[in-house]
């Protein structure tokens, strides 16, 4: 009977350890996917702050997602980007998949603000902003969702 407990025993850890290294493998190629969806993801949202750094507010519109669209005229994303002080820069400081529905993300944004002459005799360190964005792939492409 020991014996048998013994075989038993390493067949299933054979088993096992074959389940696991399949498993590493999955997780490799799901890695490599997300890691080629965050750099389509990094590229969109660039190009999307590109046009609106660009006051190009008609190509703005076209980055968010068509369920949305209708809510942003152009003049509204004017009001609503041109009240900040200008920026000078946009960085994606970090991509965030949704665990359980990696067709959405939340994309950490930096932007760094012109402030020069808007304030006399201050020498201020340069003003930065984070936040974040959600973005939601849908019908192949990732489009951005306004929340607030």
């Amino acid at each position: 009977m020991q014996k048998t407990f013994v075989r038993i025993t390493a067949g299933a850890i054979v088993l096992l350890l074959w389940a696991g290294l399949g498993g590493c493998a999955g997780s490799s190629t799901r890695a490599q996917d997300l890691a080629a969806e965050e750099a389509l993801l990094r590229q969109r949202v660039l190009a999307r702050w590109e046009v609106i750094l660009a006051g190009d507010y008609e190509a703005a519109r076209e980055f968010f997602a068509p369920t949305q669209r209708g809510n942003w005229s152009v003049k509204r994303l004017r009001n609503h980007y041109e009240v900040l002080a200008p920026r000078k820069e946009v960085k994606v400081r970090q991509v965030i998949f949704a665990f359980e529905d990696p067709s959405r993300a939340t994309v950490v944004v930096q932007q760094h603000f012109d402030t020069a002459g808007t304030v006399t005799g201050l020498n201020a360190a340069e003003p930065v902003g984070t936040w974040d964005e959600l973005w939601e792939k849908q019908d192949g492409q990732w489009w951005f969702v306004q929340t607030r």
